[in-house]
Protein backbone atom coordinates (compact mmCIF):
# COMPACT_ATOMS: atom_id res chain seq x y z
CA UNK A 1 0.00 0.00 0.00
CA UNK A 2 1.63 3.22 -1.16
CA UNK A 3 -0.28 5.43 1.31
CA UNK A 4 1.64 4.11 4.31
CA UNK A 5 4.84 5.94 5.39
CA UNK A 6 8.10 4.12 4.88
CA UNK A 7 10.74 3.55 7.55
CA UNK A 8 12.91 6.20 5.91
CA UNK A 9 10.05 8.73 6.00
CA UNK A 10 9.43 8.00 9.67
CA UNK A 11 13.12 8.55 10.43
CA UNK A 12 13.14 11.86 8.53
CA UNK A 13 10.03 13.09 10.33
CA UNK A 14 11.52 12.03 13.66
CA UNK A 15 14.79 13.85 12.95
CA UNK A 16 12.94 17.01 11.91
CA UNK A 17 10.83 16.84 15.06
CA UNK A 18 13.96 16.50 17.21
CA UNK A 19 15.52 19.57 15.58
CA UNK A 20 12.35 21.58 16.12
CA UNK A 21 12.17 20.47 19.74
CA UNK A 22 15.83 21.40 20.21
CA UNK A 23 15.41 24.97 18.98
CA UNK A 24 12.07 25.61 20.66
CA UNK A 25 13.08 24.11 24.02
CA UNK A 26 14.11 26.30 26.96
CA UNK A 27 17.77 26.42 27.97
CA UNK A 28 19.01 25.73 31.47
CA UNK A 29 19.67 29.22 32.86
CA UNK A 30 21.70 28.05 35.85
CA UNK A 31 24.93 29.02 34.07
CA UNK A 32 23.53 31.88 32.01
CA UNK A 33 25.23 34.25 34.43
CA UNK A 34 28.52 33.41 32.70
CA UNK A 35 27.14 34.72 29.41
CA UNK A 36 26.01 37.93 31.08
CA UNK A 37 29.42 38.43 32.67
CA UNK A 38 30.88 38.41 29.15
CA UNK A 39 28.32 41.10 28.31
CA UNK A 40 29.63 43.14 31.26
CA UNK A 41 33.08 43.02 29.66
CA UNK A 42 31.54 44.29 26.40
CA UNK A 43 29.88 47.14 28.31
CA UNK A 44 33.29 48.21 29.61
CA UNK A 45 34.75 48.10 26.10
CA UNK A 46 31.97 50.06 24.41
CA UNK A 47 31.31 52.73 27.05
CA UNK A 48 34.99 53.52 27.41
CA UNK A 49 35.47 53.92 23.66
CA UNK A 50 32.32 55.92 22.99
CA UNK A 51 32.91 58.28 25.90
CA UNK A 52 36.57 58.68 24.95
CA UNK A 53 35.75 59.50 21.32
CA UNK A 54 32.28 61.06 21.38
CA UNK A 55 31.75 62.16 25.01
CA UNK A 56 28.64 59.96 25.34
CA UNK A 57 27.86 56.58 26.84
CA UNK A 58 25.90 53.85 25.08
CA UNK A 59 25.18 51.85 28.24
CA UNK A 60 25.47 54.06 31.33
CA UNK A 61 22.38 56.22 30.98
CA UNK A 62 22.82 57.96 34.34
CA UNK A 63 25.87 59.72 32.91
CA UNK A 64 23.96 60.60 29.73
CA UNK A 65 21.09 62.07 31.75
CA UNK A 66 23.50 64.38 33.57
CA UNK A 67 25.18 65.43 30.31
CA UNK A 68 21.79 66.27 28.77
CA UNK A 69 21.07 68.59 31.69
CA UNK A 70 24.51 70.20 31.42
CA UNK A 71 24.03 70.78 27.70
CA UNK A 72 21.04 73.06 28.38
CA UNK A 73 23.60 75.56 29.67
CA UNK A 74 26.06 74.97 26.83
CA UNK A 75 28.16 72.59 28.91
CA UNK A 76 30.53 70.85 28.57
CA UNK A 77 32.24 73.67 26.68
CA UNK A 78 33.51 72.60 23.26
CA UNK A 79 30.96 69.78 22.84
CA UNK A 80 28.09 71.23 20.79
CA UNK A 81 26.66 67.79 19.96
CA UNK A 82 26.68 66.49 23.55
CA UNK A 83 22.92 66.97 23.91
CA UNK A 84 22.17 65.09 20.68
CA UNK A 85 24.60 62.24 21.33
CA UNK A 86 23.31 61.60 24.85
CA UNK A 87 19.66 62.03 23.91
CA UNK A 88 19.98 59.60 20.99
CA UNK A 89 21.68 57.11 23.27
CA UNK A 90 19.04 57.43 25.99
CA UNK A 91 16.11 57.04 23.59
CA UNK A 92 17.69 54.13 21.68
CA UNK A 93 18.57 52.39 24.95
CA UNK A 94 14.98 52.70 26.15
CA UNK A 95 13.58 51.46 22.85
CA UNK A 96 16.01 48.51 22.84
CA UNK A 97 14.98 47.45 26.35
CA UNK A 98 11.28 47.99 25.53
CA UNK A 99 11.30 46.00 22.29
CA UNK A 100 13.48 43.18 23.64
CA UNK A 101 11.32 42.74 26.73
CA UNK A 102 8.02 42.69 24.84
CA UNK A 103 9.16 40.45 21.98
CA UNK A 104 11.01 37.96 24.15
CA UNK A 105 8.14 37.70 26.63
CA UNK A 106 5.81 37.08 23.72
CA UNK A 107 7.99 34.37 22.14
CA UNK A 108 9.53 32.87 25.27
CA UNK A 109 12.71 34.56 26.57
CA UNK A 110 14.44 31.32 27.58
CA UNK A 111 13.76 29.43 24.36
CA UNK A 112 16.97 28.57 22.57
CA UNK A 113 15.94 30.06 19.23
CA UNK A 114 14.67 33.29 20.84
CA UNK A 115 17.74 33.84 23.01
CA UNK A 116 20.09 32.99 20.14
CA UNK A 117 18.29 35.44 17.84
CA UNK A 118 18.42 38.04 20.61
CA UNK A 119 22.21 37.84 20.90
CA UNK A 120 22.62 37.66 17.12
CA UNK A 121 20.69 40.92 16.78
CA UNK A 122 22.94 42.54 19.38
CA UNK A 123 25.95 41.26 17.44
CA UNK A 124 24.60 42.65 14.17
CA UNK A 125 24.05 46.10 15.66
CA UNK A 126 27.64 46.25 16.92
CA UNK A 127 28.86 45.03 13.52
CA UNK A 128 26.99 47.92 11.88
CA UNK A 129 28.89 50.40 14.08
CA UNK A 130 32.19 48.58 13.52
CA UNK A 131 31.67 48.55 9.75
CA UNK A 132 30.93 52.28 9.74
CA UNK A 133 34.12 52.91 11.70
CA UNK A 134 36.14 50.70 9.36
CA UNK A 135 34.79 52.47 6.28
CA UNK A 136 35.80 55.88 7.71
CA UNK A 137 32.19 57.10 7.56
CA UNK A 138 32.31 57.22 11.32
CA UNK A 139 34.71 59.75 12.79
CA UNK A 140 36.75 59.06 15.92
CA UNK A 141 39.73 60.36 17.86
CA UNK A 142 42.07 58.37 15.61
CA UNK A 143 41.17 60.70 12.74
CA UNK A 144 42.55 63.89 14.27
CA UNK A 145 42.19 66.45 17.03
CA UNK A 146 39.57 65.44 19.62
CA UNK A 147 38.22 68.99 20.03
CA UNK A 148 37.61 69.19 16.29
CA UNK A 149 35.93 65.78 16.24
CA UNK A 150 33.40 66.75 18.89
CA UNK A 151 32.16 69.51 16.55
CA UNK A 152 31.50 66.98 13.76
CA UNK A 153 27.93 65.61 13.59
CA UNK A 154 29.26 62.29 12.26
CA UNK A 155 29.91 61.28 15.87
CA UNK A 156 26.14 60.67 16.13
CA UNK A 157 25.93 57.99 13.43
CA UNK A 158 26.69 54.82 15.39
CA UNK A 159 25.32 55.74 18.81
CA UNK A 160 21.76 54.50 18.20
CA UNK A 161 22.58 50.89 17.22
CA UNK A 162 25.09 50.55 20.06
CA UNK A 163 22.68 51.97 22.65
CA UNK A 164 19.80 49.85 21.32
CA UNK A 165 21.82 46.67 21.81
CA UNK A 166 22.82 47.82 25.31
CA UNK A 167 19.14 48.22 26.17
CA UNK A 168 18.47 44.74 24.79
CA UNK A 169 21.33 43.36 26.90
CA UNK A 170 20.02 44.67 30.22
CA UNK A 171 16.53 43.47 29.27
CA UNK A 172 17.97 40.01 28.60
CA UNK A 173 19.63 39.96 32.02
CA UNK A 174 16.28 40.71 33.65
CA UNK A 175 14.43 38.14 31.53
CA UNK A 176 16.91 35.45 32.55
CA UNK A 177 16.44 36.30 36.23
CA UNK A 178 19.80 37.98 36.93
CA UNK A 179 18.81 41.63 36.71
CA UNK A 180 19.35 42.32 40.40
CA UNK A 181 22.76 40.65 40.51
CA UNK A 182 24.20 41.30 37.03
CA UNK A 183 22.61 44.52 35.74
CA UNK A 184 25.20 44.53 32.89
CA UNK A 185 24.99 48.27 32.25
CA UNK A 186 24.36 49.94 35.65
CA UNK A 187 26.72 49.43 38.58
CA UNK A 188 25.71 52.03 41.18
CA UNK A 189 22.98 49.69 42.43
CA UNK A 190 25.49 46.83 42.42
CA UNK A 191 27.85 48.68 44.75
CA UNK A 192 24.90 49.55 47.03
CA UNK A 193 23.71 45.93 47.08
CA UNK A 194 27.19 44.73 47.98
CA UNK A 195 27.46 47.24 50.80
CA UNK A 196 24.05 46.19 52.18
CA UNK A 197 24.73 42.45 51.93
CA UNK A 198 24.83 41.02 55.51
CA UNK A 199 26.85 38.06 54.20
CA UNK A 200 29.33 40.18 52.27
CA UNK A 201 32.38 38.66 53.98
CA UNK A 202 31.05 35.11 54.11
CA UNK A 203 33.59 32.99 52.27
CA UNK A 204 31.19 30.51 50.66
CA UNK A 205 27.53 30.07 49.83
CA UNK A 206 26.76 33.61 48.68
CA UNK A 207 26.16 33.36 44.94
CA UNK A 208 24.42 36.76 44.55
CA UNK A 209 27.47 38.47 46.08
CA UNK A 210 29.80 36.44 43.87
CA UNK A 211 27.90 37.43 40.73
CA UNK A 212 27.88 41.11 41.67
CA UNK A 213 31.62 41.11 42.37
CA UNK A 214 32.28 39.25 39.10
CA UNK A 215 30.14 41.76 37.17
CA UNK A 216 32.12 44.70 38.58
CA UNK A 217 35.42 42.98 37.79
CA UNK A 218 34.31 42.24 34.22
CA UNK A 219 33.24 45.81 33.47
CA UNK A 220 36.49 47.07 35.01
CA UNK A 221 38.43 44.62 32.83
CA UNK A 222 36.59 45.74 29.69
CA UNK A 223 37.17 49.41 30.49
CA UNK A 224 40.84 48.79 31.29
CA UNK A 225 41.41 46.92 28.01
CA UNK A 226 39.59 49.62 26.03
CA UNK A 227 41.63 52.35 27.72
CA UNK A 228 44.94 50.88 26.60
CA UNK A 229 43.59 49.96 23.17
CA UNK A 230 42.53 53.60 22.72
CA UNK A 231 45.98 54.76 23.80
CA UNK A 232 48.06 52.37 21.71
CA UNK A 233 46.13 51.32 18.60
CA UNK A 234 43.13 51.97 16.35
CA UNK A 235 40.72 52.69 19.18
CA UNK A 236 37.08 52.00 18.31
CA UNK A 237 38.01 49.71 15.42
CA UNK A 238 39.46 47.21 17.88
CA UNK A 239 36.90 47.62 20.66
CA UNK A 240 33.88 47.48 18.33
CA UNK A 241 35.02 44.40 16.40
CA UNK A 242 36.09 42.68 19.62
CA UNK A 243 32.69 43.39 21.16
CA UNK A 244 30.91 42.03 18.09
CA UNK A 245 33.06 38.90 18.23
CA UNK A 246 32.26 38.31 21.90
CA UNK A 247 28.52 38.69 21.28
CA UNK A 248 28.75 36.29 18.33
CA UNK A 249 30.48 33.71 20.52
CA UNK A 250 27.74 34.13 23.14
CA UNK A 251 25.05 33.57 20.49
CA UNK A 252 26.87 30.45 19.26
CA UNK A 253 27.16 29.04 22.78
CA UNK A 254 23.44 29.56 23.39
CA UNK A 255 22.57 28.04 20.04
CA UNK A 256 24.79 24.98 20.01
CA UNK A 257 26.33 24.30 23.43
CA UNK A 258 24.07 25.38 26.27
CA UNK A 259 22.09 22.46 27.80
CA UNK A 260 18.32 22.23 27.76
CA UNK A 261 16.20 22.82 30.83
CA UNK A 262 15.59 19.50 32.59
Amino acid sequence: MTGLPTVEQDATVGETSKKQDYWTSEIDVKRADLLLLACCFVTGLLDTSTFRNWAAFVSMQTGNTIIICLSTAGLPVGQPWAWAATLISLVAFFVGAFVCTRLCNLLGPKRRIVLTANFLLQTLLIIVAAALATSSILISDVDGDSAEILHDPRILIAIAPLAFQSGATIATSRLLGFGNEIPVTVYTSTYAALAADPKLFQLRGNRPRDRRVAAVICVFAGAFVATWVEKRSEGILVTFWTSAGIKLVIASIVGFIFPEKC
